[in-house]
């Protein structure tokens, strides 16, 4: 999981960082390696509307669970609850429409 933090930090293509998050996700299926997957989704400019959507879907299941498992005062389950609203508001911003006479 280092290389991906490593190569997220260095600003590579977004492309094979999400492609090697992702597998890393489905190999060791941590909180932590979640986490770095949903961020890696949601902060690519050239997102998707699918990935932002698989972002946010990541974040409340990893959210969940880390509240299920640490409790609602962990560090880490607010930190979760942070990058989820985050999340959140990305999506929201690419899904509402800009209004009349501005695109």
């Amino acid at each position: 999981m280092d290389c991906v933090r490593q190569r997220i930090a260095t600003s590579e293509n977004v492309e094979p960082v999400t492609r090697t998050a992702c597998v890393a996700w489905r190999r060791t299926p941590s909180s932590a390696a979640a986490a770095t997957y949903a961020k890696a989704l949601y902060e690519d400019d050239g997102a998707t509307l699918g990935d932002l959507r698989e972002a946010v879907y990541t974040y409340e299941d990893t959210e969940r669970t880390a509240r299920r498992v640490f409790g609602g005062a962990h560090p880490f389950t607010g930190e979760l609850a942070e990058f989820l609203r985050e999340a959140r508001d990305v999506l929201r911003a690419r899904e509402t429409p800009p209004p009349p006479g501005e695109a």
